[in-house]
């Protein structure tokens, strides 16, 4: 073998093992990483999408008992700064609705005055309301269906105990109705989009002074629902029916 080609792999050897250790310092053990950039460092942090603000009262709503008033304790309170505790009692009717366990027993009502008293004061765990020009129809989750008329009609009395025809009016964004219960009960409810449009809320100022057990406001707040299989939005208001 001539000279020149004995001399090139030997050559070439002794520059491998030279370079060797510069190359092991450069090239760290393990997998390689591609490098870092800018928009990598500075990527936007995921975004929480909100639900859009609402600012109709149409639509499935579920209540949120964590956020609402507890009608029995409030009912309690109101009978004790009252009458010093000697009111009505509340609580130990194995009834109630919304997730609120009992309602009111007096020793004169029925039990058809417990439930009806029950019926008015006590929460749904939902509704659902619909817009039919002059009239605002208001369902419960236990098929209880109210019906609100804004133009002033005469209203038909019902012999379905669920179902029940109101008059109302609007008071700017609130739906109002003037109710009665047994025993001298009045109230008055009103339901209204939060500030934030984010929920609904039902006002219940209830007046019990008749038979001495106060005066109390209740609220309950309704989260919308998380599913709804058909809208609950129906003709748009006619012009005479102002709506929020």
């Amino acid at each position: 073998m001539p000279p020149a080609i004995k001399f090139f792999p030997a050559a070439a050897a002794i520059l491998y093992f030279a370079a060797a250790p510069s190359l092991r310092a450069q090239a760290p053990p393990g997998p390689i990483h591609p490098a870092r950039t800018d928009a990598d460092t500075h990527a936007a942090a995921p975004v929480e999408h909100k639900p859009l603000p609402r600012h109709e009262l149409w639509g499935n709503w579920t209540l949120n008992v964590a956020k609402s008033d507890d009608p029995k304790e409030k009912m309690r309170q109101a009978r004790g700064s009252n009458r010093g505790g000697n009111g009505p009692v509340w609580g130990g009717y194995p009834g109630g609705r919304g997730g609120y366990p009992g309602g009111r027993v007096y020793g004169r009502e029925s039990n058809a005055d417990r439930n009806r008293t029950d019926e008015l004061i006590y929460p749904p765990n939902s509704l659902a309301l619909v817009h039919y020009d002059a009239e605002i129809d208001i369902t419960d989750d236990e098929n209880h269906k109210r019906a609100l008329f804004t133009d002033g009609r005469k209203l038909q009395k019902s012999k379905d105990d669920k179902y029940k025809q109101l008059a109302a009016h609007w008071d700017g964004g609130r739906l109002v109705t003037d109710e009665k219960g047994p025993d001298g009960l009045k109230l008055t409810r009103s339901f209204e989009i939060s500030p934030n449009g984010q929920q609904l809320y039902e006002t219940l100022a209830v007046d019990q002074t008749v038979t001495e057990g106060g005066f109390v406001m209740l609220r309950y707040i309704f989260d919308p629902a998380k599913q709804e299989a058909q809208p609950a939005t129906a003709a748009k208001p006619s012009s005479g029916d102002v709506k929020p």
